[in-house]
């Protein structure tokens, strides 16, 4: 017997292709992502054929039975997104739209999942986005959707802009090179006299405590071993020796080059999931 393509693979398919359909007659772009990706499009957006500077990814979710997300009398949708999931996306800077296409209707609606219309319910095993059942994905809404994207796009590059200026007058004030890595969640002073200092902050601190601890050490040996340790990784490997990393999931990955070896040490992902494993002091 002939394997059976599932119908929540047809859905799915479907769903996409209705939300092309959406953007293209806006005249914006909607790249389709790959599997290995959590996001499902990568949209441009298009001013009267021009290009502008704001994209946004996509979510896309499908449902024949639309009434099983919605309670009696209410007027939104309660679709429920995996936790880990949702930490993924709160990470974006590009904003990220959970888009639900009801075949029975047609109809398409959405909502920004960093900034939703109405507060996130976190109280059950999945966190469930409210989806107001009026953001239709029609011209009106695709306006609006726009206007949330360059707002977000906007606000971020005035952040950005604000934390440049207050790191240029550190280093005025220090005479000093002042750089400050927020996602690594460390700042880098370099002295006129060419010493160089560092303090950690967040995720990177919280690391660095747990494995001095571990090691009975201070937090500046630690990093210092940390440090030496990537530096005979990258030696072991230009010898021809590959790398087993294990990613926070369990996952292993065979890392045959540098290259490999640092696109894994840099996965914010994996980095986040270490840390949240480890134990509050």
């Amino acid at each position: 017997m002939s394997p059976k393509r599932p119908r929540s693979h047809l859905n799915a398919d479907l769903s996409i292709a209705k939300m092309q359909e959406a953007f293209a007659l806006q005249g914006w772009t909607a790249e389709t992502l790959g599997k290995d990706y959590g996001e499902d499009l990568l949209v441009r957006i298009f001013d009267d054929g021009e290009a502008t500077p704001y994209t946004f990814y996509v979510q896309a979710k499908s449902t024949e039975t639309l009434s099983r997300y919605v309670k009696k009398g209410s007027d939104y949708v309660r679709y429920p997104i995996a936790f880990d999931h949702l930490e993924h996306w709160l990470k974006f800077s590009d904003p990220v739209f959970l888009i639900i296409w009801d075949r029975e209707t047609g109809s398409l609606m959405w909502d920004m999942i960093q900034e939703p219309s109405l507060p996130l319910d976190t109280s059950g095993v999945k966190a469930k986005i409210l989806v107001p059942r009026r953001n239709a994905l029609d011209r009106s809404g695709l306006e609006r959707l726009r206007t949330q994207t360059v707002s977000r796009h906007k606000r971020l590059n005035r952040e950005q802009r604000g934390s440049e200026v207050l790191l240029d007058l550190l280093s005025k004030s220090m005479n000093a090179k002042v750089d400050y890595d927020s996602q690594a969640g460390i700042l880098v002073i370099e002295h006129h006299d060419g010493e160089m200092s560092l303090q950690l902050f967040g995720a990177t601190l919280k690391l660095m405590r747990w494995i001095a601890k571990e090691r009975n050490t201070t937090v500046e040996e630690a990093f210092r071993q940390t440090i030496h340790s990537g530096a005979e990784n990258i030696l072991s490997i230009e010898a021809g020796t590959p790398y087993e990393y294990r990613h926070s999931d369990g996952s292993v990955t065979t890392c045959h080059t540098v290259e490999e070896w640092l696109r894994c040490t840099a996965s914010t992902d994996d980095y986040v999931g270490w840390v949240e494993e480890m134990p509050d002091e």
